[in-house]
């Protein structure tokens, strides 16, 4: 079984109002996109603007990065502190996933408005004051 991350970016009345990040195990990318696919239905295409997939294929420990920047007891220390700076500026991540892109797809979700409802967005005379200075 492999591990997967689905990221659905919610919007709601033409506005993204979120992210749901999604982590779960499959079989194969094929069975991966196709549960996705049916969580994005049950959530409802029309709320959901992006769905992106990534297949897990690794994590990053901070404490790795500080034992692998140095060798030497001066190098360990100087990688010791590194790690600890880089640990506190991603807010104290234990780790970090590594994830490859397998599928990705914008949805139509947000509706052009209506012609009849541009008045309420645009400033009708600016623009022709706009188009008639040109």
């Amino acid at each position: 079984m492999n591990e997967y991350i689905a990221r659905y970016v919610v919007s709601k009345d033409h506005r993204i109002i979120g992210v749901i990040n999604t982590r779960y195990t499959a079989n194969n990318d094929d069975e991966s996109i196709k549960i996705a696919k049916s969580v994005c239905e049950k959530l409802g295409e029309e709320d959901i603007e992006e769905l992106i997939i990534g297949k897990v294929i690794g994590t990053v420990s901070v404490d790795v990065i500080g034992n692998l920047l140095g060798k030497s007891d001066d190098d360990k220390l100087l990688g010791t502190i590194a790690g600890a700076i880089v640990g506190t500026l991603v807010g104290h991540a234990i780790d970090s996933t590594i994830t490859k892109v397998i599928y990705s797809k914008k949805y139509p979700c947000i509706k052009p408005r209506p012609f009849e409802d541009i008045v309420n967005y645009v400033d009708l005379e600016r623009l022709e004051e706009i188009v008639n200075e040109r």
